[in-house]
C-alpha cells in the first residue's frame, strides 16, 4: 500500500521527473548503472549500500533502484554474513524492527523519492 501512496503522491505534479530525468539524476548521484538488469523489462538498475547506525549496532542494507516498464521501484535487502546455517535468503521477510523498521523504511523512501 505504501508504494501505491508514494506513486500517487506526485501524480500530475509538474515537478515530477520523467524516466530519462530519473536515470540522469541517479547516474549523476551514483555513477554508471549496473550491468545486471533485464534488458527486456528494465533500462537501469542502481545498487546502493545503506549503512544504518543504531546505538546497539551498525546494520548494512542494499537498496536497489530500478525501473520496470517505465516505473521506478525501490527494493531493500538486508546484508547478512556468509554461510549462516539455516537462514533461507530466498524468502521475503518483514523488516527487523530493531534494525530498520517498516516506519523508518517508509520515511526514508518518502524522503529519497522526494
Amino acid at each position: 500500500m505504501f508504494y501505491v501512496q508514494l506513486g500517487w503522491s506526485d501524480r500530475g505534479s509538474k515537478d515530477k521527473l520523467n524516466l530519462a530525468e530519473v536515470f540522469i539524476t541517479l547516474e549523476w548521484l551514483f555513477g554508471k548503472t549496473s550491468d545486471f538488469y533485464d534488458q527486456g523489462k528494465g533500462s537501469f538498475r542502481f545498487p546502493v549500500l545503506l549503512i544504518i547506525e543504531k546505538t546497539i549496532e551498525i546494520f548494512y542494507y542494499l537498496m536497489v533502484i530500478a525501473d520496470h516498464r517505465g516505473t521506478v521501484y525501490y527494493r531493500m535487502y538486508r546484508i547478512i554474513e556468509n554461510n549462516i546455517d539455516g537462514y533461507d535468503t530466498q524468502r521475503n521477510r518483514k523488516p527487523f524492527e530493531l534494525e530498520f523498521s517498516q516506519q523508518e523504511i517508509n520515511y526514508f523512501l518518502s524522503y529519497f523519492h522526494g
